[in-house]
């Protein structure tokens, strides 16, 4: 493995892993079981990828999924723990995703942050301007009918008109 990252999260699956096992033979609980084992062990498996990635979009893909699917994970874990599924033995002995892994995962994506803001006003301005002129010819259709000028109605008919 390539770097401390990939490391971490493949110990992290195979813990998850070895969790899923206890958690089907011993507690015959498969329906959380399932959920976690799906996303614990994508974590490391959506970093691998991002090592193969074949575009910075493409990294900046996988690692956001490998960042929302250990959130989830930390998420069953805690469920597990709170509904009475594992004893305080097991709690202790339980995987959990560490801030560590978290802050690493995090740390690949810090330099794009301002890359996701820019992309991001960049839509929202598009949809507002793509908005505007429906919303001011509504505005005016909206006078012209409702202020009953026949007028202005007839000009705007004839520029549609003329526009086509």
């Amino acid at each position: 493995m390539s770097n401390i990252t990939e490391k971490k999260s493949y110990e992290f699956a195979v813990r998850i892993v070895r969790l899923y096992k206890h958690l089907n033979d011993t507690k015959k609980e498969y329906v959380m079981a399932k959920q976690i084992l799906r996303s614990g062990t994508s974590i490391g498996a959506n970093v691998a990828e991002a090592e193969q990635a074949q575009s910075r979009a493409d990294f900046i893909s996988k690692m956001n999924i490998a960042l929302r699917e250990a959130v989830e994970t930390d998420y069953w874990i805690r469920l597990l723990c709170d509904t009475g599924f594992l004893t305080e033995e097991e709690k202790q002995n339980m995987p959990k995703v560490t801030k560590e892994l978290l802050l690493r995962i995090l740390s690949y994506l810090k330099p794009y942050w301002l890359q996701f803001l820019f992309v991001f006003v960049a839509i929202l301005l598009s949809s507002v301007v793509g908005l505007l002129p429906s919303i001011i010819t509504g505005k005016i259709v909206d006078q012209a009918l409702v202020g009953q000028d026949l007028a202005l109605l007839i000009r705007l008919l004839l520029m549609a008109f003329c526009a086509m």
